[in-house]
């Protein structure tokens, strides 16, 4: 009953339609064998990230906290499985050999640091690496798989499928590249057929990975028998797994911000799909053992946890029997991951590296051979209106937004932060007195360089495009970025004349 409160008389509610039952899919049993149990750790379009970034919502992602993450699911009962969909190497829109070679050998030696058990290249990482640099990195310890990707002989360039092993568990998995200049690229379909046909009988689950497109996606997954898992890049839509025929579809989100996680209980063969039905039970089991193992290690009296794994172990012999079952997780790498990690070395000596490398590349434009960069001040004096307009946009207190977070040196987000970082003619050191003068999202962020302008008329701005925006303003780093929008809070033309 609603009551009205404004004197008018008291009107009853027409009831709310009932909600539709909940329906749990209950698939058929197959054949009933001793349970196995594994996870499976996935993930996918890192995109040349190794750190928290910050920029958008809450600073998560990295190598360090993944490391950690990785750790902890170590705790669970059975075989942990690492499976990346590739499009990891290549960090922006512009190509640099000098940037992106270094970055995709570091990502490369820190996915295999991880302990990465299949990475599926995709063409971005084909576009940095080079095919030698690819076929170079399963003996450097990160194993390649590409069912679709030929040579001129018409042969694969990476192994198809590769058979996973530990405590008596096999996982098979195809890799599907997309498309890419400098091969040859099968038919998707297909080859997961022949792949499959290829891997041994005896296999407990098999997962397509693949950095193919949604709608390609849908339908291999849609075509293909056999497949229990596609892991898939990131598509459209919101759901981070779907159903597509027998398959379960996962998206891992991009960026390396999130891990994605499934814990399988095996209780049938490969030919039978994974059933979500006893998720949460299976999961909770998976939680409270580790728990149990936890407390053991200090010596605690587990005796109620032994109790309840004994219970729920019960239940999931008599409801998986027959059955795969598979619970799904999104992980995020937080600050509650934070904490000394054996990467962590790694990735400041690149971080070192790369303060060398932005040195270089600012000397390569002697001063004298110009144009280089002269800062927002040496705009002042013609374009002052201009100036006290751009006070007042977020591109002014570009560098407040590192400081607060304490990265303000770092040369990971300064390309964004600062103007002219790296860039021949600009700026490569990180004190406090270069970061006053070079910091901010100044006039020559979208301008370009201007040093000798307006004496030498050789020096001129190019033309702002959608594309100046999306160096910095990209899908991960400003998801609500729209260019008409964003550029009429900045727009400054003819503000001076």
């Amino acid at each position: 009953m609603l009551v009205a409160c404004d004197g008018h008389e008291a009107v009853e509610a027409e009831p709310l339609p009932e909600l539709p039952p909940v329906v749990d899919e209950v698939r058929d049993r197959g054949p009933a064998v001793a349970p196995r149990e594994l996870t499976l750790a996935m993930s996918g379009e890192l995109r040349g990230e190794i750190e928290p970034c910050g920029c958008p919502t809450l600073p998560y992602g990295g190598f360090e906290r993944r490391h950690t993450l990785l750790g902890q699911l170590e705790e669970r009962t059975g075989p942990l499985f690492q499976i990346d969909t590739g499009e990891a190497f290549k960090k922006g829109l512009v190509h640099d050999d000098e940037v992106d070679l270094p970055r995709a050998l570091l990502i490369a030696d820190l996915l295999a640091s991880v302990g990465v058990d299949a990475f599926v290249p995709g063409p971005t990482d084909l576009a940095v690496m080079g095919r030698e640099g690819l076929s170079a990195l399963p003996r450097k310890g990160l194993p390649l798989v590409s069912a679709t990707w030929l040579d001129e002989s018409g042969d694969t360039l990476f192994p198809p499928a590769l058979v996973l092993e530990d405590e008596g568990v096999r996982v098979g998995v195809i890799g599907l590249s997309a498309e890419a200049e400098g091969v040859t690229t099968r038919a998707p379909i297909e080859a997961a057929r022949d792949a499959i046909a290829g891997l041994p009988t005896d296999v407990d689950l098999i997962v397509i990975a693949t950095n193919l497109g949604e709608f390609e996606v849908g339908e291999v997954a849609a075509a293909v028998e056999g497949v229990a898992v596609v892991v898939s890049r990131s598509g459209n839509s919101t759901d981070a797994k779907r159903r597509v025929g027998d398959a379960l579809v996962i998206e891992p989100p991009a960026r390396g911000r999130y891990l994605s996680v499934m814990s399988l209980r095996l209780g049938s063969d490969a030919r039978q799909p994974l059933d979500e039905q006893s998720s949460r039970t299976h999961l909770g089991l998976v939680d409270l053992r580790v728990v149990k193992a936890r407390l053991d290690a200090d010596g605690a009296d587990t005796t109620r946890q032994a109790e309840r794994v004994a219970e729920i172990e019960a239940e999931l012999a008599e409801e998986g029997s027959g059955r795969n079952l598979a619970s799904f997780e999104s992980r995020p790498l937080g600050s509650d991951l934070d904490g000394e990690s054996e990467v962590a070395a790694r990735v400041e000596s690149f971080k070192e590296e790369s303060l060398d490398a932005a040195a270089r590349r600012v000397a390569s434009v002697p001063v004298e051979k110009g144009p280089t960069y002269v800062t927002g001040a040496s705009c002042l004096s013609c374009h002052s209106r201009a100036l006290s307009k751009w006070s007042l946009t977020n591109h002014a207190h570009a560098l407040r937004d590192l400081r607060e977070r304490g990265e303000h040196k770092n040369p990971e987000c300064l390309a964004c932060h600062s103007t002219g970082f790296g860039e021949p003619g600009g700026f490569a050191e990180v004190d406090d007195g270069a970061l006053r003068t070079w910091g901010n999202v100044q006039c020559e962020a979208c301008h370009g360089p201007m040093g000798g302008h307006p004496r030498d008329k050789t020096v001129v701005s190019p033309e702002v495009t959608e594309a100046t925006c999306t160096r910095c303003h990209d899908p991960a780093n400003s998801p609500d970025f729209d260019f008409p929008s964003y550029l009429a809070r900045i727009d400054h033309v003819g503000i001076d004349q």
